[in-house]
């Protein structure tokens, strides 16, 4: 029974430590623009493309579309 606890134990911490390790990235395309927030605060804009990171639980992101313009 004590292995038994020991495995199901294992299996549950790389099963939290998976879900957390995709929870902190996130990618940028090239027709977006990224708004990263920590508790509703912005805290950096990304524009480059490509694979990030964040806080995962803690930050927030928010796509924008960089195609959109503005006309008076």
């Amino acid at each position: 029974m004590n292995r038994f606890a020991i495995v199901i134990g294992g299996v549950v911490v790389v099963v939290v430590a998976a879900i957390a390790a995709l929870g902190s990235m996130y990618t940028v395309e090239q027709r977006e623009m990224v708004l990263v927030l920590q508790f509703g605060e912005p805290i950096k804009v990304v524009e480059e493309p490509g694979l990030n990171i964040k806080i995962p639980f803690v930050q927030d992101v928010v796509y924008f579309d960089k195609r959109l313009l503005d006309y008076d």
